[in-house]
């Protein structure tokens, strides 16, 4: 009886295991537009959003800073949620100061970036 009570289990335990890895969770995919626009004190991009494999996109927009590879920290556009384009309006740059950004966009397995890109204000 015990043998029985130990396989039905094992049995139930290794089901469980099975059915919760069943689902992959994953970041979503995001390309960075061009910089467009550029004054001494804002500029335009944005980005694409492809994927939400993850779950929903909960968060999106552009991240910037005057050092590589800015993140969600830094300074950013809030451009709500969901899967296709959209634009960013970057507020508050100083003039004649080089930016590096990324499009980045949240999702339950975390929060994914673009490649980096670069601009100067004029």
């Amino acid at each position: 009886m015990r043998s029985l009570l130990s396989i039905c289990t094992i049995l139930v335990l290794s089901l469980a295991a099975c059915t919760k890895s069943a689902i992959p969770i994953v970041l979503p995919v995001v390309a960075l537009n061009p910089v467009t626009d550029i004054t001494p004190n804002m500029a335009k991009s944005g980005g694409d959003i492809t994927t939400d494999t993850g779950g929903p996109i909960t968060e999106r927009g552009v991240c910037w800073s005057t050092s590589p590879s800015p993140t969600i920290s830094n300074s950013k556009t809030l451009n709500g949620g969901g899967l296709g384009t959209f634009v960013s309006e970057l507020t508050g740059l100083t003039s004649g100061t080089t930016y590096y950004l990324r499009a980045y966009a949240t999702n339950n397995a975390g929060t994914a970036y673009s490649k980096e890109s670069l601009f100067t204000t004029f």
